[in-house]
This record gives C-alpha cells, structure tokens and sequence, in this order.
C-alpha cells in the first residue's frame, strides 16, 4: 500500500483527502491492518468508516478524528 495523492478537503479546514493504492494481492489484508488504525469500524457498502464520534471508537493515530476507507471509485 501506497499514499498516492493528497489534497486539502475544501468543507472543512485542517481536513485532508489521502488516497491509497493497494496492490490487488492485499486487498485481504485491508480489514486486519483496520484495527491497527483504530478500534472500531463501520462497514459501508463500498468501504469502512471510524470516527472519534462514534461510541467506543477510539482512533490511535494522534490528530486523526475520522477516516473514511472507500474501495474502488
């Protein structure tokens, strides 16, 4: 896995957009390498979500308050 791309998330100041290439061969890996980044995830129809403001979701980057993973385009 590799950072690709980031920007500034433009509705939001401080915010920021990071796109991720993963290597088809560790797509299986993405949902254990998931709770290296935070405790608790909510699987969308395309990807994951976790957001300090869920409850009992603790994110252990520091300055990370959400993540949204989106798979494909």
């Amino acid at each position: 896995m590799s950072v690709s791309e980031i920007e500034k998330y433009g509705k939001i100041n401080n915010m920021y957009k990071v796109f991720l290439d993963i290597d088809e061969s560790s797509e299986s890996n993405v949902k254990p390498m998931l709770t290296n980044i935070a405790s608790k995830w909510l699987e969308l129809p395309n990807g994951f979500l976790a957001s300090n403001t869920m409850d009992g979701d603790e994110i252990y980057i520091p300055n990370l308050h959400m993540i949204n993973l989106v798979i494909g385009n």
